[in-house]
């Protein structure tokens, strides 16, 4: 329904009824908990009227809706949704709000879409983490054994080069103790050999000895028997002869 000619803006209905019952801009919005300067756009066509504003104001003024907006340019621009808009221009809006909740459900799958590719891409990543995580340990592991194994092997080439130098020194223990034994070894030959000469030699003058005193023993057995001076002195000259002959041997 097209407003006539006699309609007049709400704001200024509301302008009129203040001025017919004296009451003051303020006081209308004290009363209807609508900040004075609202309310002042409101009355100067600022701001859009909306339901909520419209029952506000008739409650203020004590009167009904449909009372408070007869024979003005709002009576025909009440709406379910409780905007105060031309029908032609609610309608319009009507589609462009299903054509905005279609587009708003399109948004939400997509959003949905792009929620579910996220988890796949963060499970995606968390498993590439994971396996990143296990290689690295795979290799500091690796690092690690292959430390150990440096390790072993330069403690058993320290532990093997000592011991082949306490081998050494052993081994030169041996050969100066070998060589000291051959030396006493030799030395004791030849006093064994010096030895043995001298027993030798002794054991040949005691034969020499033996035999002289057999022979003055013989010589002496002699002169008691024959008893004649002569033939003692005779006899003592070879005894004496016989005993330089053994001493000089």
């Amino acid at each position: 329904m097209m407003a006539s000619d006699t309609t007049i803006s709400l704001s200024s209905r509301v302008r009129n009824l203040l001025k017919e019952r004296g009451i003051a801009q303020a006081n209308l919005a004290a009363l209807t908990r609508i900040s004075p300067s609202f309310l002042s756009r409101l009355l100067s066509k600022q701001r859009p009227w909306t339901m909520p504003h419209v029952e506000a104001v008739a409650k203020a003024l004590d009167m009904s809706v449909e009372e408070f907006v007869a024979d003005t340019d709002a009576a025909p621009m009440i709406n379910p949704m409780g905007a105060l808009v031309p029908r032609e221009t609610y309608e319009a809006l009507e589609r462009e709000y299903a054509a905005i909740t279609t587009e708003l459900q399109t948004v939400r799958a997509e959003k949905e879409a792009l929620a579910m590719s996220s988890a796949t891409l963060e499970a995606q990543f968390r498993l590439l983490g994971a396996e990143r995580d296990e290689a690295i340990a795979a290799r500091l592991a690796t690092e690690t054994d292959r430390d150990a194994a440096v390790l072993r092997e330069t403690v058993f080439k320290r532990a093997f080069d000592k011991t082949k130098e306490e081998l050494h020194i052993q081994q030169t223990n041996a050969e100066q103790a070998s060589r000291e034994a051959e030396r006493l070894i030799s030395e004791n030959t030849t006093l064994r050999d010096a030895l043995e000469r001298s027993n030798q030699l002794v054991q040949t003058n005691f034969d020499a000895y033996q035999q002289v005193e057999a022979q003055n023993e013989q010589l002496r057995e002699t002169l008691r028997r024959k008893g004649n001076d002569g033939e003692r002195l005779f006899l003592a000259g070879l005894i004496g002869l016989g005993l330089g002959a053994a001493s000089r041997r």
